[in-house]
């Protein structure tokens, strides 16, 4: 007699849950039973009292309070705004599926505080125009992760507001769309055996579904449980050994610790436990990730598919981020805080600029949940624990090296790692600079997919002669590196961390033979003075005799003078004071060149707007050895 489909779900559910049980040291019968009896709604990231808990400490915190105005003032917007409409950028429905979980989760926290219907209902309405979609870009899993959990919130926390039609509409699209393919098929792609971002977005957005309607789908459930905590322990060795993250700092560490956090919050609220995954190594480092990668500019190290310099609809300067409020709560480390995410915070609650009614994407769209994390000051001391310079070791290797917290500090961001690493880059061994309270070495970020794939550009074919590295900003010519003989660095080579050393003077060896095949060595040395002052060195054996080896940065400065090997920059600082910037390089005369970048280096590519490319080059000698050394004062 054939199996029914719940019937074959269930004994599925049962096998995984077995296999993630032995990886992770999951007490099945224990979670069996927890998701048996789970908690009332609420139970998504908070109870019914931690939202009064909220109301209540508005009075007293001014924290809450400045967080819960700013909550209010964008939901009242969002509320006379018409409801987000279906819509795709070729393969991706993102910006429909970010703005609808802002509206959503923005929408159903102000109602929870203040009971006001108006918001309900929008809140609802949302919800259900999103179940009315056709599907919810399934191809693209984390427009579908989003909109999961966009709709589970509006499910899980307005539940007793619903009536049991809406409820079913709400339920029907969470199992339809988000968790299932048919009845007693759970979704399934490429995402769920990934280990990097797409995992952490996914799964967490199914937990985030199977959490909500469980009592209606516990054999659902059970299996998309299972399978996220398998998938989060192998997608989680991204922070190992030292908390840095390959994908790189402002946009995608953000975006994949973000939900990573969401995924834990709803496993231990549900089981009782997160199977240990907050204990992998690296993720507690991981507190320290973002003051490290934030130079003294407030800008951040950016490389790869990481903020465009020149474009504001994308982040390369620091803003406020929910996880670093989780991760300060979660590991005790409000210090981590006091720099760069309370004084970020507190701006952007008392920001009261008009919200864009349909941005391209939503980047804040999770910083309500920060009130659940919020302390009260004091939260911590006068500088972060964190050390000045460091080497972050991980699949994406760099090295920070800087001379203090304060704005005027110096501070060098170095990169290795494989240009075939997730959105990577030709840019093992690229570096930025903050000195002076100004950026002078820049990298110039990603490109836009949307436009390129649109121009049917390879985006994603990471073989050497691919359309990829054509791009401008993606290849070589595009990053402060090395080149030789114009040549491309090697897709599947490496830069890897040779040495380094915390102590002043600072020093980072990088190795970045692999990416150079016409070498037999290629080092880059960066020294960092105690006082400030950086001294970068690079010397490149075994090439042919009258090899070029071109040597160049990306600046946003302008060419104030250049007398022989000295190139002077200048521009102005964030109090609008001239500041300078002096390279000049050692040994036999070189030949300077400025390059303005302003032009579109390829039609469907981008401006690079007030850019400049400064470079030389030397030829190599008779022993096919090219070497010299920049020092920046």
């Amino acid at each position: 007699m054939p199996l029914s489909a719940r019937r074959m779900l269930s004994i599925a559910a049962a096998a995984l849950f077995s296999a993630s049980a032995f990886a992770a040291g999951v007490d099945v019968e224990r979670i069996r039973e927890r998701l048996k009896s789970p908690s009332p709604h609420p139970r998504l990231f908070a109870t019914a009292m931690d939202f009064v808990r909220v109301r209540d400490e508005a009075s007293t915190n001014l924290l809450v309070r400045a967080g819960v105005e700013r909550l209010l003032f964008e939901a009242e917007q969002m509320r006379r705004w018409r409801p987000s409409l279906e819509s795709r950028e070729g393969k991706r429905m993102t910006a429909v599926s970010q703005r609808t979980l802002s509206r959503i989760l923005t929408l159903a926290f102000a109602f929870r505080l203040t009971g006001e219907t108006g918001y309900l209902s929008r809140a609802v309405e949302e919800a259900e125009i999103a179940c009315g979609y056709k599907n919810w870009n399934p191809s693209y899993f984390l427009d579908t992760a989003e909109m999961t959990l966009a709709v589970s919130i509006a499910y899980d926390w307005l539940f007793d507001e619903l009536s049991p039609s809406k409820r079913d509409v709400l339920r029907r699209g969470i199992v339809r769309k988000g968790l299932c393919e048919s009845p007693g098929r759970l979704r399934t792609g490429a995402w769920t055996a990934v280990s990097n971002s797409w995992a952490q977005v996914c799964h967490a957005g199914m937990l985030a579904g199977a959490a909500a309607v469980v009592e209606d789908e516990p054999d659902v459930a059970a299996a998309v449980f299972c399978r996220a905590v398998d998938a989060l322990s192998r997608a989680m060795g991204a922070y190992a050994p030292d908390g840095g993250f390959p994908e790189n700092p402002s946009v995608y560490w953000p975006y994949a610790t973000s939900f990573n956090l969401l995924a834990l919050d709803v496993l231990e609220r549900m089981c009782g436990t997160d199977f240990g995954l907050s204990s992998l190594p690296g993720f507690r480092a991981s507190a320290d990730f973002k003051d490290s990668v934030t130079g003294s500019t407030g800008l951040m190290f950016n490389y790869g598919d990481n903020g465009v310099m020149t474009d504001p609809r994308y982040v390369l300067r620091r803003t406020p981020d929910v996880s670093a409020w989780w991760l300060a709560r979660r590991f005790n480390r409000p210090d981590t805080l006091v720099l760069h995410e309370l004084p970020l915070y507190r701006a952007h609650c008392a920001d009261r600029t008009p919200l864009d009614n349909a941005p391209r994407r939503s980047f804040q769209r999770l910083l309500p949940l920060a009130l659940f994390c919020v302390q009260p000051p004091p939260i911590g001391t006068a500088d972060p624990k964190t050390p000045l310079c460091r080497f972050i070791d991980g699949p994406v290797p760099i090295t920070v090296q800087r001379t203090g917290w304060g704005a005027s500090d110096w501070f060098v961001g170095m990169k290795g790692g494989s240009p075939s690493a997730p959105y990577g880059h030709m840019d093992g061994g690229s570096f930025v600079l903050d000195a002076k309270g100004c950026r002078w070495a820049s990298d110039l970020g990603g490109e836009d997919y949307y436009r390129l794939e649109s121009a049917e550009c390879d985006l994603w074919n990471m073989r050497q002669q691919s359309d990829r590295w054509r791009i401008f900003r993606l290849g070589t010519e595009g990053h402060g590196v090395l080149s030789i003989n114009g040549e491309q660095q090697k897709v599947d080579g490496t830069a890897r961390v040779a040495s380094f050393s915390a102590e002043f003077p600072s020093k980072a060896v990088m190795d970045l033979t692999s990416l150079y095949p016409l070498a037999t060595r290629v080092v880059r040395t960066g020294t960092m003075q105690a006082g400030g002052g950086y001294v970068l060195e690079d010397r490149v054996e075994g090439v042919e005799k009258g090899a070029n080896v071109r040597w160049q940065m990306i600046t946003s400065a302008k060419v104030k003078s250049i007398d022989g090997n000295r190139l002077e920059l200048v521009q102005q600082d964030a109090d609008g004071e001239e500041q300078t910037l002096a390279l000049t390089v050692s040994g036999e005369k070189i030949a300077w060149m400025a390059s303005p970048l302003d032009d579109k280096p390829g039609v469907d590519e981008s401006h690079n707007l007030g850019m400049t490319r400064v470079s030389f080059t030397k030829s190599a000698d008779d022993a096919g050895v090219v070497s010299f050394s920049i020092n920046f004062e």
